[in-house]
């Protein structure tokens, strides 16, 4: 998870301002592009969580798909921080006219093989942790995803600041292309501790356990159909309190995702870096109370409180761009507001990226990865939604002329991410005190009641015997 992570933070800290002053894209352009992300999300992850599902490789079902996404993504994130010097080769006078060609391919590319990992290690996690510490492996699952992204930012902000570099200077590309290549090695390294110490069995083993739970209600495997039927079918039969997850998780997402990938565009690279990299470091230390309330109360009112101070921090955000000037400029009032209000969306972030799986995990079924790729499907949605929205919304203040050149417009055109983020993040709250939850407490006792259940099963049926 911390390799992805690193990659997402590449992706959303630099592409973002790289698009905007090298590449010379409209922001309802930059949107645009940034929607072959979910796209691709949306058609991989559910295949590659079914298939890992069904993967008969001594190897594991998860690890083999792992490897593949590893090596992919840290090529692709290579391809798409060099994508300036095809565009100096090919058309030295201008650079970016063929540049904007080569990161739109790398763009795409790089969600593809993001994709195509995130779904396998998110199920590995449910696979291999017993059901009484999901919380805790979720939980620090986020932690690894929040310290990655703080790594990320923090060298960001040190080179921002010590080299004095703008994201118009030419030595923007040439740090875009070093931590392009430093990100591609994390994410091969990061992963290496996944395939040695999370030993998963393969499906035969998976099978006969299954099997030897089951008894005389085992079936018979279904046969194979289309994702799209598959996923739907998940979705139909799926317990109304994870559905009810789903919709949760989708307005989370839908609330985080522009904060994530425009908040180094919108306001000052350098410092909006630090704001960043300060919100995950928030959010990791957030991991260890998350995990002990969550085993404690359930999921549902950590989730609800945390989303409740990103609905705040969201519509704060808003407030502190135009007050303070921070459009492209800030001032000292700026960076420990926007500083602060970050942190609490971090906190909500780990929440977010924890929980809702610990909510699967809970449900004692076989069909983890089939569960996480529709999660992961209403992620990817959730991106698609918000972006879209973002670039119907700008695109008349990037072609009238009365629009574009107004400062007043200009400010609120720069603002359209943030409002939509704070709008799907109030629904987001709300929606939450909806969640029906379970404790570990409530879960063993739960347990207990099934063994006592099976036990008085046996002890009638040896009555009957007698």
């Amino acid at each position: 998870m911390g390799g992805l992570q690193f990659a997402f933070a590449i992706m959303g800290s630099f592409v973002s301002p790289y698009q905007k002053y090298k590449l010379q894209m409209q922001p309802w352009e930059s949107y645009l592009s940034f929607l072959a992300g979910p796209i691709c999300g949306f058609f991989v992850q559910p295949i590659v969580g079914a298939l890992s599902d069904r993967c008969s490789l001594l190897f594991g079902r998860r690890r083999p798909y792992i490897v593949a996404g590893a090596i992919t993504t840290a090529l692709s994130l290579a391809f798409l921080c060099f994508s300036w010097v095809p565009g100096q080769i090919f058309t030295p006078h201008n650079p970016a006219r063929v540049a904007v060609i080569v990161a739109l391919i790398g763009l795409i590319l790089l969600n593809t093989t993001i994709n195509m990992m995130l779904a396998p290690v998110r199920s590995i996690i449910q696979d291999i942790v017993p059901q009484q510490a999901l919380d805790k492996g979720n939980a620090y699952s986020a932690l690894m995803l929040g310290a990655a992204f703080f790594l990320c930012n923090i060298m960001f902000f040190i080179l921002l600041a010590v080299f004095g570099i703008r994201p118009a200077d030419a030595s923007f590309v040439t740090l875009l292309e070093a931590m392009g290549a430093f990100g591609a090695v994390v994410i091969v390294l990061l992963t290496i501790p996944t395939l040695i110490i999370g030993r998963e069995s393969p499906l035969k083993q998976v099978e006969q356990v299954a099997a030897a739970k089951l008894g005389d209600d085992a079936k018979e495997p279904e046969a194979k159909r289309f994702f799209l039927i598959d996923m739907a079918i998940t979705l139909i039969h799926m317990p109304a309190r994870l559905k009810t997850v789903c919709l949760v998780f989708f307005l989370s997402w839908a609330g985080y995702f522009p904060v994530q990938m425009f908040t180094s565009s919108l306001f000052n690279l350098t410092e909006a870096c630090l704001a960043i990299a300060i919100s995950n470091l928030v959010g990791s230390l957030w991991t260890f109370p998350l995990a002990w309330l969550c085993s404690r109360f359930g999921e549902k009112w950590p989730y609800f409180c945390t989303q409740t101070l990103a609905a705040i921090s969201t519509v704060g955000m808003v407030f502190v761009g135009p007050l303070n000037g921070a459009f492209p400029h800030s001032n000292f009032v700026t960076v420990p507001a926007l500083i602060i209000l970050m942190s609490f969306i971090g906190i909500n972030t780990t929440t977010t990226n924890s929980a809702p799986f610990s909510m699967i995990g809970k449900e004692q079924s076989d069909n983890a990865g089939a569960y996480v790729g529709v999660m992961n499907a209403f992620c990817v949605l959730a991106q698609a939604t918000v972006l879209l929205l973002s670039s119907i919304v700008s695109f008349p203040f990037g072609i009238i002329p009365f629009l574009k050149h107004s400062a007043f417009f200009t400010e609120v055109h720069n603002l359209v991410p943030l409002i939509l983020s704070a709008m799907f993040t109030i629904a987001a709250a709300v929606c939450c005190l909806f969640l029906r939850t379970r404790s570990v407490k409530e879960l063993m006792a739960e347990a207990q009641g099934y063994q006592d259940l099976e036990a008085d099963e046996t002890t009638g049926l040896l009555d009957d015997d007698m």
